[in-house]
């Protein structure tokens, strides 16, 4: 659980609640999306590129159960005949400022979109292995609709030889209720994915909610299986962003 120093307020205080989440935001892209309990934040700043502007934000995020390993273990388990993968029209950026409408469609490995419902003229647009799904900060421009969502890759920006058109795709919807279900609809399937690509890290995930919660303990910990060298290049890392390991916010957000 994360605490924000001084600010999200101790067990008692109306300010004290367990929304808060830590989000991936990119100012290039203006795209944001909260990270799963059971991710390592050192993972993710890896690919980050030095020149741009990248942080991590800590906020009070609703649907925060959606996050955990609990709910991805629900899912692969007795809740996955409760599952439906989104699908459905949604106007597709392939060109910058160049929209079209697309079918698209998810299957256990990857995102799709075709011309129409009967899958003709289908086109694998990303793979789950490498993508995630981000909330749009602010509207493309010539976009059709102001509700959209990016599919980004987690990999390195120059593992792509058109980043252009590979590395990030920019989706939008008729409506915000539509919106939701496809951001809820492709977090859950990235981490169904992420379960079979290494269920360790998710049972490890659970295993350590379920200790803070029979402890006591608050102290949130994302070390994970990480060595001290690890930990420690971490923590400088993270300490030029205002964040520790534990996930706490430093004093300077204060």
């Amino acid at each position: 659980m994360l605490e924000q120093r001084g600010s999200f307020g101790e067990r008692g205080d109306p300010r004290h609640h367990d929304r808060w989440t830590i989000f991936e935001y990119s100012k290039e892209f203006m795209i944001e999306r909260p990270l799963r309990d059971f991710e390592v934040v050192l993972d993710i700043m890896k690919v980050w590129e030095t020149d741009k502007d990248n942080k991590f934000i800590c906020k009070s995020f609703p649907a925060r159960d959606e996050l955990t390993a609990k709910e991805v273990l629900r899912l692969v388990g007795p809740g996955q005949e409760s599952f439906v993968r989104p699908h459905g029209w949604v106007h597709l950026e392939t060109k910058k400022n160049k929209w079209v409408k697309r079918y698209l469609h998810i299957t256990d490995t990857a995102v799709y979109h075709s011309k129409d419902n009967k899958f003709n003229g289908e086109s694998m647009l990303c793979m789950l292995r490498n993508f995630d799904v981000y909330a749009v900060q602010v509207p493309r421009k010539k976009a059709p609709t102001k509700f959209g969502f990016a599919l980004k890759s987690s990999d390195s920006i120059h593992m792509f030889e058109t980043p252009e058109d590979d590395y990030i795709h920019y989706i939008c919807t008729e409506s915000g209720e539509s919106l939701r279900e496809w951001l809820v609809g492709l977090r859950a399937a990235k981490g169904i994915f992420m379960y079979h690509a290494n269920p360790e890290m998710v049972r490890e995930g659970q295993k350590h909610a379920v200790e803070l919660m029979s402890s006591g303990n608050q102290d949130g910990s994302m070390r994970g299986n990480l060595t001290e060298e690890q930990v420690s290049m971490a923590e400088a890392k993270l300490a030029g962003l205002g964040l520790s390991l534990n996930g706490n916010l430093s004093n300077r957000l204060r």
